[in-house]
């Protein structure tokens, strides 16, 4: 994983007063026009020295909050610890289900006995907030994030105005788990409290929630946005193939998903669909071309008895799990379904240069040469069958095995590629209307 990059003062000072000159370009024209603003003086020096003072304390509070985020530690970039404090991003699928207290939407509830305090908060605390706008520089120097044009400089510019800096999460909603104790513990003391509230209060309020330790997820960059809405009008054609309503269903589970363990294995489901199918298949066209050969002949024995060693060894798998060889088969899915073109095309070339030269740690699944017309086919197959296999079997030793939460990240990298196999397996399966 790479080492979490935190910015000097001067950095994220530069780094959010150029964002905020650029959101005031987009958004704010009109304010500069109506305050009838000389021609000569640009929008830069009006904005600065409308909110000269504002800036000037923002720009202590930056100084002050960065110091601090720099006595603590930080693990999987998203998690922030001292001997007495812990703080993590928590995702709960849905806030109606949530009942906090109406003002300072928190949560809170103190172990008396050990002296540990634990608050569940919709308001981070301001060392975290300052961490995602590090990952925000290192990520993407541009203010401009997304085609929606969403900005996370929005919050920042009404955090200027209306003087609440640093109270209101500016990325993707979530809550943060704070925990804080008057004895000095480790992290994984840390941990264990935090997996055991969060398993209270899936208990005691039946309601799924889980850590949220992407920060694309986070910071809700091409992520979709659990709470965003989506423009239907983009729609100008009505559909035009018939496809295998089971497998929408499973692309629609893997869309409806947060949690990229679901995601993969709904999305690997969609590719499972047809393993039976394309084997089978294979199989017939094997068949025929020896018992058609020129040089096959059904009164030789030794030719008989070399079909049959065939049939065996290839019904081997099938007699005892159901269903062929389940890398050959999802081999030969792909081959049959997925145009190696098409999907280099719908790829960045950051994904692609990705799978070229990482391996996936936790499930030694190989890199990816789209260049290669036979070897991509063998290592696509390879990279998706060895990371689903590593997701489906957590037996205690197993060499590759995912690790919740400590892996997710890594896993979250693998959707997009795994994603667009799914949807051009279901295209290309599909049946004109």
């Amino acid at each position: 994983m790479e080492e979490c990059k935190l910015y000097n003062n001067e950095e994220l000072i530069e780094f959010f007063q150029k964002s905020l000159i650029e959101y005031a370009k987009v958004n704010l024209q009109e304010d500069f026009k109506e305050e009838n603003i000389n021609k000569k003086i640009n929008i830069e020096s009006w904005f600065f020295n409308k909110h000269k003072k504002q800036l000037e304390k923002f720009n202590k509070i930056v100084e002050t909050t960065n110091k601090k985020l720099h006595s603590l530690s930080i693990f999987q970039d998203v998690i922030i610890h001292s001997s007495h404090y812990f703080e993590i991003p928590i995702y709960f699928s849905c806030d109606d289900y949530l009942e906090l207290n109406y003002s300072t939407r928190t949560a809170s509830i103190c172990d008396e006995n050990n002296h540990i305090n634990y608050e569940l908060n919709s308001n981070p605390s301001p060392e975290f907030t300052l961490l995602m706008f590090n990952h925000l520089k290192r990520l993407y120097q541009k203010p401009i994030i997304d085609d929606n044009n969403f900005t996370a400089f929005d919050v920042l510019y009404n955090s200027i105005k209306d003087d609440y800096i640093f109270t209101s999460y500016p990325f993707h909603y979530s809550f943060n788990l704070k925990i804080t104790t008057q004895q000095p513990i480790d992290f994984q003391t840390f941990k264990k409290l935090s997996d055991a509230f969060l398993f209270q209060v899936m208990l005691n309020c039946n309601i799924p929630c889980e850590y949220c330790l992407n920060i694309l997820a986070l910071l809700d960059i091409n992520t979709g946005g659990y709470f965003k809405k989506k423009n239907l009008n983009i729609l100008t054609t009505p559909p035009q193939r018939i496809y295998h309503n089971h497998i929408i269903d499973y692309y629609s589970l893997a869309l409806s998903s947060n949690e990229p363990f679901a995601q993969y294995l709904s999305y690997y489901h969609v590719l499972e669909y047809f393993f039976d199918e394309v084997f089978n298949e294979n199989l017939r066209k094997e068949f025929q071309n020896k018992i058609t050969h020129p040089n096959f002949s059904y009164k030789n024995n030794n030719e008989l008895d070399k079909v049959i060693d065939f049939i065996k060894k290839e019904t081997r798998d099938y007699k005892k799990n159901g269903q062929g060889n389940e890398l050959e088969s999802l081999k030969l899915v792909l081959k049959k379904f997925i145009n190696r073109g098409e999907l280099q095309k719908r790829l960045s070339p950051e994904q692609i240069e990705y799978y070229l030269k990482n391996k996936i740690s936790f499930s030694h699944a190989p890199t990816i040469s789209f260049k290669d017309t036979e070897g991509f086919y063998n290592h696509l197959a390879q990279r998706i069958y060895q990371t689903r296999n590593a997701l489906v079997h957590s037996k205690e030793g197993n060499v590759g095995r995912y690790k919740p939460y400590q892996d997710s990240e890594e896993l979250s990298k693998e959707i997009p590629l795994i994603k667009l196999v799914a949807e051009q397996v279901i295209i290309n399966s599909s049946t004109p209307l």
